[in-house]
C-alpha cells in the first residue's frame, strides 16, 4: 500500500517501484540471451515470410458516371390529373426513368454473375489470368520479367496446388456420389439437378479471385469512380481493370436497350387503349425518350462510365504489398514481447516456489509425516 508523502500529501509515494524496476532489470539482464534468441527467432521467421510473400500490384481505372445526366435529359412531365390508377402510375415510373446510378453500377460491378459472366465471355482474360507470372506471352515488357527466382517458384507452386486440389476435390465429389446411397427425395433433386462440370468449376475459382483482388469506391460530388485490380502482375492488373469497365458498360448498356424496347413495348400497348389527347402526347414523349436513351445506347461504347484515365501497368518496383521492412519489424517485436512475458512467467513461477519452501520451512511438516 502506498504511502502518502509528507511534501505533498494529494501525491503517493512511489519508493515502492524503485525494488520492482531494480529487480526485472536484474531479471532481464540475465536473460538477455533468451531475449535475443526470441526476438532472432521471430525476426528470422518475418524474414522468410517477407522472402517468399509475392509483391502485389494495384491499377487504377478512373471513370466518370454519366448517366445522371440522361436521367436528366429522359424526365417527361406529366400532367398530374392524368396520373390515376394503375396504368397511371405505371407511367409516372416510366417518366422517371431512372437507370440507378453510380452505388448499384458498382454493386453490379462486385457480383458474382457479373464477374462469372466476365470470366466466360472474356475468355483470353481468364488464360491470362491463369498463366504463371513469369509466362513471357502473359507480361509482355522485358521489365515485369526482373521478378526474382523464389517468388516465381511460389506463384508456380500456387498454381500447381490449386490445380491439384481441384483435382482431388472433383475425385473426392465423384467418390462421395457413389458411395452414397439417397433417399426418395434426394433422388429427385439429383435427377433434376445437373453435375458441375469442370469448366464451370473453374469459372466460379476465377472468377472468386478477380472478385478478391476488385475494389471500387465513388468520389463524393465530383461522379468519378475509381476502380482497382490487385494482383501478383502488373500487367495482368491493368488488363483485368480496363477489361472490367469496359464489361460493366457492355453489361449496362445491353440491360439500358432491352429495358428500353420492352418499355415502348408497354407504351405501345397503352396508347392504343387511351384517347385522352393530353396522355397520348405524353406517352409521345415517353416513347420519344426511351428511343432516344436506346440511341444513345447503341452509338456509344462508355454508356454508363466515360474512362478518364485509363490502367497502365505500373512499375515492377512499386509494388503496394508486401511492406518487408514492416513485417520483418512486426516479427521481431513480437518475438521481443513473447520472450519478456516467458521471462516474466518462469521468474514469478520462481519465486512462487521459493516462497512456498520458506513457509513450509518456517511451518514444519503437516501432522503424521517424518520431518
Amino acid at each position: 500500500m502506498a504511502v502518502a508523502n509528507p511534501h505533498s500529501p494529494n501525491l503517493p509515494n512511489l519508493d515502492w517501484m524503485l525494488p520492482n524496476v531494480v529487480h526485472y532489470w536484474g531479471v532481464f539482464r540475465r536473460a538477455k540471451w533468451s531475449l535475443l534468441g526470441w526476438t532472432l527467432a521471430f525476426a528470422m521467421s518475418g524474414v522468410v515470410a517477407a522472402v517468399t510473400t509475392p509483391n502485389t500490384y494495384e491499377a487504377t481505372v478512373v471513370a466518370m458516371w454519366t448517366q445522371d445526366r440522361n436521367q436528366l435529359n429522359n424526365r417527361i412531365a406529366i400532367p398530374p390529373g392524368l396520373l390515376d390508377g394503375v396504368g397511371g402510375r405505371l407511367l409516372g415510373t416510366l417518366a422517371r426513368n431512372s437507370f440507378g446510378n453510380s452505388n448499384q453500377a458498382l454493386t453490379i460491378l462486385k457480383s458474382r454473375n457479373f464477374l462469372r459472366r466476365f470470366v466466360e465471355r472474356r475468355q483470353p482474360i481468364r488464360k491470362l489470368a491463369k498463366r504463371s507470372a513469369l509466362d513471357p506471352d502473359a507480361l509482355g515488357p522485358d521489365e515485369t520479367r526482373d521478378m526474382p527466382a523464389f517468388q516465381s517458384t511460389i506463384i508456380k507452386l500456387k498454381d500447381t496446388y490449386g490445380d491439384f486440389r481441384e483435382r482431388i476435390s472433383a475425385k473426392v465429389e465423384e467418390l462421395m456420389r457413389k458411395l452414397y446411397k439417397p433417399t426418395a427425395f434426394d433422388r429427385e433433386i439429383l435427377r433434376d439437378s445437373a453435375p458441375i462440370s469442370r469448366e464451370a468449376r473453374r469459372t466460379r475459382r476465377v472468377s472468386k479471385l478477380i472478385k478478391n483482388a476488385l475494389a471500387a469506391e465513388r468520389v463524393p460530388r465530383q461522379h468519378l469512380v475509381r476502380v482497382k485490380v490487385r494482383w501478383n502482375n502488373p500487367v495482368i492488373a491493368a488488363e483485368l481493370a480496363n477489361a472490367l469497365v469496359a464489361e460493366l458498360n457492355s453489361s449496362l448498356r445491353e440491360t439500358a436497350i432491352t429495358g428500353a424496347r420492352k418499355r415502348i413495348s408497354y407504351l405501345n400497348r397503352q396508347l392504343d387503349k387511351t384517347s385522352v389527347i393530353p396522355l397520348r402526347q405524353s406517352i409521345y414523349r415517353l416513347i420519344e425518350a426511351e428511343t432516344r436513351t436506346i440511341m444513345v445506347a447503341e452509338t456509344r461504347n462508355e454508356y454508363a462510365f466515360r474512362v478518364i484515365d485509363s490502367a497502365e501497368p505500373p512499375n515492377p518496383r512499386r509494388f503496394i504489398r508486401p511492406r518487408r521492412s514492416r513485417m520483418i519489424l512486426t516479427t521481431a517485436l513480437m518475438g521481443f514481447g513473447i520472450g519478456v512475458f516467458v521471462t516474466i512467467l518462469r521468474d514469478s513461477i520462481r519465486m512462487v516456489r521459493e516462497h512456498t519452501r520458506e513457509h513450509t520451512k518456517e511451518v514444519g511438516p503437516p501432522d503424521g509425516s517424518p520431518p
